[in-house]
């Protein structure tokens, strides 16, 4: 009987502080059922956004665009209507010498001068030579002279604006001895030159015009012999707003 009662009273002290523990740290309680289900849910897919092609080079880069803020426009003087200057450059020089020598050529030497003036342009040269033998009469010499004067005419001119007048001529002189004939001393000067008148119009937009007169000539000192051999030469062309003519000659 004192068993049965020392048991009854753990029960209840036991109960007792079981409760207190629950009012100290109430518990989640939990629902006698739960719910559960199943639904299905759709989503409609959409096509994937494709990205555009990136090259290397755009066409951008080769056929650039540029805006009217970005091009300076600037006025192209035309060349054949300005004033001709031959003095606007530093650089201008009027006289050249070149001189050589060598084991046999002794000296060679080329000389010219030029001379600009308003209107056209002078100038002059001269070329030597002189050659030692390298066997028995074959030395050998020469002389050459050379002249050119060109005139430009203004385009303001009433008569042929534009246009261009040239004079030239040369001469040169070849002396030398036929040192492998029959006759090794004899000594032969052969002289040949030419001179030729050249005028030039070809500035005007209707009609342009082009011709020249040459003349060269030949002559050796030890036999009578001389020769000349007379040469015309020119163009012409008619510009109209349907056809043009054009001559050769």
């Amino acid at each position: 009987m004192k068993k049965i009662l020392i048991l009854c009273g753990m029960f209840l002290i036991s109960t007792a502080f079981a409760q207190d523990d629950k009012q100290k740290n109430p518990g989640v309680e939990l629902p006698d059922f739960v719910i559960t289900g199943k639904e299905n849910i759709s989503i409609q897919s959409s096509n994937k956004i494709k990205p555009d092609f990136v090259p290397i080079i755009s066409e951008e880069f080769i056929k650039p665009v540029f805006s009217p803020e970005q091009l300076e426009t600037k006025d192209i003087g035309n060349p054949v209507k300005e004033d001709l200057n031959l003095f606007d450059s530093l650089n201008f020089y009027k006289g050249r010498l070149k001189v050589g020598a060598g084991l046999y050529t002794l000296p060679e030497a080329q000389v010219t001068f030029s001379e600009p003036f308003k209107s056209g342009l002078f100038n002059v040269g001269l070329i030597g030579f002189n050659r030692r033998a390298y066997v028995d009469n074959s030395d050998r010499y020469g002389l050459t002279g050379t002249a050119a004067l060109k005139y430009f005419v203004g385009d303001d001119s009433k008569f042929l604006p534009g246009s261009e007048i040239k004079i030239d001529g040369s001469y040169g002189i070849n002396s030398y001895k036929l040192f492998a004939s029959n006759f090794p001393n004899i000594r032969r000067s052969f002289g040949l030159g030419n001179a030729a008148l050249q005028f030039n119009y070809l500035t005007n937009k209707v009609i342009v015009a082009a011709v020249k007169l040459e003349d060269e000539f030949a002559s050796l000192n030890d036999v009578t012999f001389s020769e000349n051999v007379f040469k015309i030469s020119g163009m012409s062309r008619l510009q109209l707003s349907n056809f043009a003519i054009g001559v050769n000659a």
